[in-house]
Protein backbone atom coordinates (compact mmCIF):
# COMPACT_ATOMS: atom_id res chain seq x y z
CA UNK A 1 0.00 0.00 0.00
CA UNK A 2 1.01 3.63 -0.38
CA UNK A 3 0.44 6.11 2.45
CA UNK A 4 0.98 9.80 3.10
CA UNK A 5 1.04 11.45 6.52
CA UNK A 6 -1.36 14.32 6.96
CA UNK A 7 0.86 17.38 6.97
CA UNK A 8 3.61 15.74 4.89
CA UNK A 9 5.93 12.79 5.12
CA UNK A 10 5.60 9.23 3.95
CA UNK A 11 4.90 5.91 5.65
CA UNK A 12 6.62 2.66 4.71
CA UNK A 13 4.50 0.29 2.64
CA UNK A 14 3.09 -2.89 4.19
CA UNK A 15 3.37 -5.90 1.94
CA UNK A 16 0.48 -8.25 1.26
CA UNK A 17 0.05 -10.64 4.16
CA UNK A 18 -1.78 -13.92 4.55
CA UNK A 19 -3.44 -12.39 7.61
CA UNK A 20 -5.29 -10.03 5.27
CA UNK A 21 -6.53 -12.95 3.15
CA UNK A 22 -8.54 -14.62 5.93
CA UNK A 23 -11.36 -12.08 5.85
CA UNK A 24 -11.89 -8.94 7.91
CA UNK A 25 -14.73 -7.47 9.93
CA UNK A 26 -14.83 -3.73 9.27
CA UNK A 27 -14.02 -1.35 10.84
CA UNK A 28 -11.19 -3.27 12.53
CA UNK A 29 -8.44 -2.11 14.90
CA UNK A 30 -5.09 -3.87 14.77
CA UNK A 31 -3.26 -4.45 18.05
CA UNK A 32 -0.49 -1.94 18.76
CA UNK A 33 3.04 -3.25 18.42
CA UNK A 34 6.50 -1.90 17.70
CA UNK A 35 7.36 -4.13 14.75
CA UNK A 36 5.69 -6.76 12.65
CA UNK A 37 6.89 -9.26 10.12
CA UNK A 38 5.15 -9.71 6.78
CA UNK A 39 6.47 -12.02 4.08
CA UNK A 40 9.75 -12.57 5.92
CA UNK A 41 10.55 -8.84 6.30
CA UNK A 42 10.11 -6.56 9.32
CA UNK A 43 8.20 -3.31 9.12
CA UNK A 44 7.39 -0.48 11.49
CA UNK A 45 3.93 -0.69 13.01
CA UNK A 46 2.36 2.51 14.30
CA UNK A 47 0.42 2.85 17.50
CA UNK A 48 -2.98 2.33 15.97
CA UNK A 49 -4.04 1.01 12.58
CA UNK A 50 -7.74 1.01 11.73
CA UNK A 51 -8.92 -0.89 8.67
CA UNK A 52 -11.87 1.22 7.60
CA UNK A 53 -12.64 -0.29 4.19
CA UNK A 54 -11.55 -3.05 1.86
CA UNK A 55 -8.92 -0.76 0.34
CA UNK A 56 -8.09 1.82 3.01
CA UNK A 57 -6.31 1.94 6.37
CA UNK A 58 -6.19 4.79 8.89
CA UNK A 59 -2.83 4.93 10.69
CA UNK A 60 -2.35 6.92 13.92
CA UNK A 61 1.11 7.67 15.35
CA UNK A 62 2.19 10.32 17.84
CA UNK A 63 -0.82 12.44 17.17
CA UNK A 64 -0.45 12.24 13.39
CA UNK A 65 -2.79 10.43 11.05
CA UNK A 66 -2.36 8.85 7.67
CA UNK A 67 -4.73 7.33 5.17
CA UNK A 68 -3.21 4.24 3.55
CA UNK A 69 -4.48 2.72 0.35
CA UNK A 70 -3.92 -1.00 -0.09
CA UNK A 71 -2.26 -2.24 -3.25
CA UNK A 72 -4.17 -5.52 -2.90
CA UNK A 73 -7.79 -6.40 -2.14
CA UNK A 74 -8.26 -8.38 1.09
CA UNK A 75 -11.37 -10.50 1.28
CA UNK A 76 -13.78 -8.67 3.53
CA UNK A 77 -16.43 -10.59 5.39
CA UNK A 78 -19.67 -9.10 6.62
CA UNK A 79 -22.11 -10.32 9.25
CA UNK A 80 -24.25 -13.19 8.00
CA UNK A 81 -27.58 -11.38 8.29
CA UNK A 82 -26.30 -8.29 6.50
CA UNK A 83 -24.96 -10.46 3.70
CA UNK A 84 -28.32 -12.20 3.27
CA UNK A 85 -30.12 -8.86 3.20
CA UNK A 86 -27.88 -7.69 0.38
CA UNK A 87 -28.39 -10.98 -1.49
CA UNK A 88 -32.17 -10.62 -1.29
CA UNK A 89 -31.91 -7.08 -2.67
CA UNK A 90 -29.68 -8.34 -5.50
CA UNK A 91 -31.83 -11.28 -6.56
CA UNK A 92 -35.04 -9.30 -6.10
CA UNK A 93 -33.66 -6.78 -8.57
CA UNK A 94 -32.75 -9.58 -10.98
CA UNK A 95 -36.30 -10.96 -10.81
CA UNK A 96 -37.63 -7.52 -11.66
CA UNK A 97 -35.12 -6.85 -14.45
CA UNK A 98 -35.88 -10.20 -16.10
CA UNK A 99 -39.62 -9.54 -16.00
CA UNK A 100 -40.29 -12.40 -13.60
CA UNK A 101 -42.28 -10.07 -11.32
CA UNK A 102 -44.34 -6.93 -11.90
CA UNK A 103 -45.44 -4.17 -9.55
CA UNK A 104 -45.15 -5.60 -6.02
CA UNK A 105 -45.35 -9.30 -6.96
CA UNK A 106 -43.12 -12.05 -5.67
CA UNK A 107 -41.21 -12.77 -2.47
CA UNK A 108 -37.85 -14.17 -1.37
CA UNK A 109 -36.56 -15.55 1.91
CA UNK A 110 -33.44 -16.98 3.55
CA UNK A 111 -33.15 -19.22 6.61
CA UNK A 112 -30.98 -17.34 9.13
CA UNK A 113 -30.82 -20.12 11.71
CA UNK A 114 -32.96 -22.93 13.12
CA UNK A 115 -35.82 -20.63 14.16
CA UNK A 116 -35.52 -17.35 12.20
CA UNK A 117 -36.37 -16.51 8.59
CA UNK A 118 -35.33 -13.34 6.76
CA UNK A 119 -38.03 -12.47 4.22
CA UNK A 120 -39.17 -9.69 1.91
CA UNK A 121 -41.93 -7.35 3.11
CA UNK A 122 -45.32 -6.87 1.52
CA UNK A 123 -46.16 -4.00 -0.83
CA UNK A 124 -42.63 -3.34 -2.07
CA UNK A 125 -41.34 -3.63 -5.64
CA UNK A 126 -38.66 -6.31 -5.81
CA UNK A 127 -36.68 -3.97 -8.04
CA UNK A 128 -36.60 -1.18 -5.48
CA UNK A 129 -35.93 -2.96 -2.17
CA UNK A 130 -33.23 -1.91 0.27
CA UNK A 131 -31.51 -4.09 2.83
CA UNK A 132 -33.28 -2.51 5.85
CA UNK A 133 -36.69 -3.29 4.27
CA UNK A 134 -36.42 -7.00 5.10
CA UNK A 135 -38.24 -8.49 8.06
CA UNK A 136 -37.49 -11.44 10.32
CA UNK A 137 -40.07 -13.98 11.43
CA UNK A 138 -39.93 -17.13 13.53
CA UNK A 139 -41.09 -20.53 12.28
CA UNK A 140 -44.61 -19.76 13.49
CA UNK A 141 -44.72 -16.72 11.23
CA UNK A 142 -44.55 -14.20 14.07
CA UNK A 143 -42.62 -11.08 13.09
CA UNK A 144 -39.67 -10.50 15.43
CA UNK A 145 -37.83 -7.70 13.62
CA UNK A 146 -38.37 -5.14 10.87
CA UNK A 147 -40.40 -1.97 10.45
CA UNK A 148 -42.45 -3.21 7.48
CA UNK A 149 -45.10 -5.92 7.34
CA UNK A 150 -44.13 -9.42 6.27
CA UNK A 151 -45.33 -10.82 2.93
CA UNK A 152 -48.82 -12.30 3.03
CA UNK A 153 -47.47 -15.51 1.48
CA UNK A 154 -45.13 -16.29 4.38
CA UNK A 155 -47.07 -19.53 5.07
CA UNK A 156 -45.74 -21.03 1.84
CA UNK A 157 -42.16 -20.30 2.89
CA UNK A 158 -42.64 -21.70 6.39
CA UNK A 159 -44.13 -24.93 5.00
CA UNK A 160 -41.13 -25.52 2.75
CA UNK A 161 -38.61 -24.78 5.52
CA UNK A 162 -40.40 -27.16 7.89
CA UNK A 163 -40.65 -29.97 5.33
CA UNK A 164 -37.18 -29.55 3.84
CA UNK A 165 -34.40 -28.99 6.44
CA UNK A 166 -31.90 -28.88 3.56
CA UNK A 167 -33.55 -25.80 2.05
CA UNK A 168 -31.90 -22.50 2.99
CA UNK A 169 -33.61 -20.10 0.58
CA UNK A 170 -36.86 -19.71 -1.38
CA UNK A 171 -37.88 -17.62 -4.40
CA UNK A 172 -41.47 -17.07 -5.53
CA UNK A 173 -42.20 -15.20 -8.76
CA UNK A 174 -44.46 -15.00 -11.80
CA UNK A 175 -42.23 -15.60 -14.84
CA UNK A 176 -44.57 -15.10 -17.82
CA UNK A 177 -44.10 -18.28 -19.85
CA UNK A 178 -43.99 -20.67 -16.90
CA UNK A 179 -46.96 -18.90 -15.32
CA UNK A 180 -48.75 -19.24 -18.65
CA UNK A 181 -48.35 -23.01 -18.42
CA UNK A 182 -49.62 -22.87 -14.84
CA UNK A 183 -52.65 -20.83 -15.94
CA UNK A 184 -53.31 -23.33 -18.74
CA UNK A 185 -53.16 -26.24 -16.33
CA UNK A 186 -50.13 -27.80 -18.05
CA UNK A 187 -47.25 -29.15 -15.92
CA UNK A 188 -43.68 -29.07 -17.21
CA UNK A 189 -43.08 -32.78 -16.74
CA UNK A 190 -41.95 -33.92 -20.17
CA UNK A 191 -38.21 -34.78 -20.30
CA UNK A 192 -37.42 -32.57 -23.28
CA UNK A 193 -34.10 -30.98 -22.26
CA UNK A 194 -31.21 -32.85 -20.68
CA UNK A 195 -30.06 -29.90 -18.53
CA UNK A 196 -33.51 -29.64 -16.96
CA UNK A 197 -33.56 -33.36 -16.19
CA UNK A 198 -30.14 -32.94 -14.54
CA UNK A 199 -31.06 -29.86 -12.54
CA UNK A 200 -34.76 -30.18 -11.74
CA UNK A 201 -36.07 -33.50 -13.03
CA UNK A 202 -39.45 -32.06 -13.87
CA UNK A 203 -41.72 -29.30 -12.63
CA UNK A 204 -45.14 -30.49 -11.40
CA UNK A 205 -48.30 -28.42 -11.25
CA UNK A 206 -49.98 -27.81 -7.88
CA UNK A 207 -53.70 -27.06 -7.79
CA UNK A 208 -54.89 -23.51 -7.16
CA UNK A 209 -54.82 -22.07 -3.65
CA UNK A 210 -55.88 -18.56 -2.65
CA UNK A 211 -52.83 -16.36 -2.04
CA UNK A 212 -52.42 -15.16 1.52
CA UNK A 213 -54.37 -18.10 2.96
CA UNK A 214 -53.46 -21.53 4.32
CA UNK A 215 -54.88 -23.04 1.11
CA UNK A 216 -51.79 -21.97 -0.78
CA UNK A 217 -49.39 -23.94 1.41
CA UNK A 218 -51.72 -26.95 1.46
CA UNK A 219 -51.68 -27.20 -2.33
CA UNK A 220 -47.87 -27.33 -2.36
CA UNK A 221 -47.46 -29.83 0.46
CA UNK A 222 -47.66 -33.03 -1.66
CA UNK A 223 -44.85 -31.84 -3.94
CA UNK A 224 -42.35 -30.16 -1.61
CA UNK A 225 -40.47 -33.31 -0.49
CA UNK A 226 -39.73 -34.57 -4.02
CA UNK A 227 -39.30 -31.41 -6.11
CA UNK A 228 -37.23 -28.21 -6.04
CA UNK A 229 -39.56 -26.24 -8.33
CA UNK A 230 -43.36 -26.20 -8.50
CA UNK A 231 -45.81 -24.53 -10.85
CA UNK A 232 -48.73 -22.97 -8.95
CA UNK A 233 -52.01 -23.08 -10.86
CA UNK A 234 -53.23 -19.66 -12.01
CA UNK A 235 -50.52 -18.04 -9.90
CA UNK A 236 -46.79 -18.51 -10.54
CA UNK A 237 -43.73 -20.55 -9.60
CA UNK A 238 -41.84 -21.34 -6.40
CA UNK A 239 -38.25 -22.63 -6.31
CA UNK A 240 -35.89 -23.36 -3.44
CA UNK A 241 -32.38 -24.58 -2.74
CA UNK A 242 -29.37 -24.61 -0.44
CA UNK A 243 -28.54 -20.96 -1.25
CA UNK A 244 -30.50 -18.00 -2.52
CA UNK A 245 -28.39 -18.00 -5.68
CA UNK A 246 -29.33 -21.62 -6.41
CA UNK A 247 -32.99 -20.96 -5.68
CA UNK A 248 -32.94 -18.03 -8.10
CA UNK A 249 -31.11 -20.01 -10.79
CA UNK A 250 -33.79 -22.69 -10.60
CA UNK A 251 -36.37 -19.99 -11.30
CA UNK A 252 -34.42 -19.02 -14.42
CA UNK A 253 -34.25 -22.68 -15.45
CA UNK A 254 -38.03 -23.11 -15.07
CA UNK A 255 -38.77 -20.08 -17.22
CA UNK A 256 -36.21 -21.06 -19.86
CA UNK A 257 -37.62 -24.58 -20.05
CA UNK A 258 -41.16 -23.22 -20.31
CA UNK A 259 -40.10 -21.14 -23.32
CA UNK A 260 -38.60 -24.23 -24.98
CA UNK A 261 -41.69 -26.30 -24.20
CA UNK A 262 -43.87 -23.57 -25.68
CA UNK A 263 -41.91 -23.74 -28.93
CA UNK A 264 -42.54 -27.50 -29.12
CA UNK A 265 -46.25 -26.83 -28.70
CA UNK A 266 -46.13 -24.24 -31.48
CA UNK A 267 -44.31 -26.72 -33.71
CA UNK A 268 -46.94 -29.33 -32.91
CA UNK A 269 -44.53 -32.04 -31.80
CA UNK A 270 -42.47 -33.11 -28.81
CA UNK A 271 -39.62 -35.61 -28.73
CA UNK A 272 -39.02 -36.59 -25.09
CA UNK A 273 -35.83 -38.27 -24.01
CA UNK A 274 -36.02 -42.05 -23.84
CA UNK A 275 -36.05 -43.95 -20.56
CA UNK A 276 -32.46 -45.20 -20.94
CA UNK A 277 -31.31 -41.64 -21.64
CA UNK A 278 -33.07 -40.36 -18.54
CA UNK A 279 -31.47 -43.04 -16.40
CA UNK A 280 -28.02 -41.98 -17.58
CA UNK A 281 -28.79 -38.36 -16.77
CA UNK A 282 -30.06 -39.21 -13.30
CA UNK A 283 -26.87 -41.18 -12.61
CA UNK A 284 -24.81 -38.23 -13.78
CA UNK A 285 -26.86 -35.91 -11.57
CA UNK A 286 -26.14 -38.06 -8.52
CA UNK A 287 -22.44 -38.04 -9.38
CA UNK A 288 -22.17 -34.27 -9.79
CA UNK A 289 -24.82 -33.00 -7.37
CA UNK A 290 -25.13 -35.79 -4.83
CA UNK A 291 -28.33 -35.72 -2.77
CA UNK A 292 -28.62 -31.91 -2.87
CA UNK A 293 -31.32 -31.96 -5.54
CA UNK A 294 -34.75 -33.41 -4.99
CA UNK A 295 -36.32 -33.95 -8.37
CA UNK A 296 -38.51 -36.88 -9.31
CA UNK A 297 -38.65 -37.79 -12.99
CA UNK A 298 -41.66 -39.55 -14.56
CA UNK A 299 -41.08 -42.00 -17.35
CA UNK A 300 -41.54 -40.46 -20.79
CA UNK A 301 -44.40 -41.27 -23.07
CA UNK A 302 -43.94 -42.00 -26.73
CA UNK A 303 -43.40 -38.95 -29.00
CA UNK A 304 -46.69 -37.30 -29.74
CA UNK A 305 -48.23 -34.48 -31.65
CA UNK A 306 -49.32 -31.53 -29.57
CA UNK A 307 -52.73 -30.11 -30.32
Amino acid sequence: MVARLLGGGALPALRESSSFQKGLQLPMRLNRASTASFGGSSFLIFREIWIVSARRLLVLSKGRAATCFLSFSPRVTMPKERQHREEIVHYGRMLHEHGYVAAMDGNLSVRLDHDRILVTPTCVSKGAMKAPDMVIVDLDGQQVAGRRNVTSEIGMHLLIYRMRPDVQAIVHAHPPTATGFAAAGIPLTEPLVCEVVMGLGCIPLARYGTPGTSELAQTLEPYVPAYDAILMSNHGVVTYGDTLEHAYMKMETVEHFAQIALVTHLLGRQQPLKEVEIEKLLLARTKYFGAKIAAAMPLPRAPQKVS
